[in-house]
Parts: structure tokens; C-alpha cells; sequence
């Protein structure tokens, strides 16, 4: 679960990199890490609102590399 504890408002529009480690639930790590890429844009509108309070993705291990895992949807605040 990737959540902000803050705004980014304070942000110019930035790409953050992330890395992750997989485990699965017999305590198994990959042998590789993978590259997460959130790409933060700015606007002078009011901050987007989420269609859903919670996004989770799940991807099977043998998913061919660079395949995207989920899509995280918004709407400008009313």
C-alpha cells in the first residue's frame, strides 16, 4: 500500500522513483526488485478527487516485465 501522509502541493511537477521488495507468504524475497514510477502533475485547480478511497493491485509473478499492474483514477474537485 502506497499512501501520502502529506500534500505534495508544494511540489513542482516531478517524477518519484520507487523501489519495492516482493515477498510472498512463505517468506520467499524475489531475486528482483521492482522499479515503481509516479509521475506528480500540477495544476492550479483544487485537488483531484480519487473515484475510490483504496486502489490495490495484484500481479502474478510471471507477468512479462513492463506490463502495467492497475490504474489509479481522479476527477477535479467540484
Amino acid at each position: 500500500i502506497i499512501y501520502l501522509t502529506s500534500s505534495l502541493s508544494h511540489l513542482e511537477p516531478t517524477t518519484l522513483f520507487l523501489m519495492v521488495c516482493a515477498q510472498d507468504g512463505g517468506g520467499l524475497t524475489a531475486a528482483v526488485n521492482a522499479d515503481i514510477t509516479i509521475h506528480i502533475l500540477q495544476t492550479a485547480l483544487a485537488p483531484a478527487e480519487f473515484e475510490r478511497p483504496k486502489y490495490t493491485f495484484s500481479v502474478y509473478e510471471d507477468v512479462p516485465e513492463d506490463s502495467p499492474v492497475g490504474t489509479v483514477k481522479a476527477r477535479e474537485s467540484l
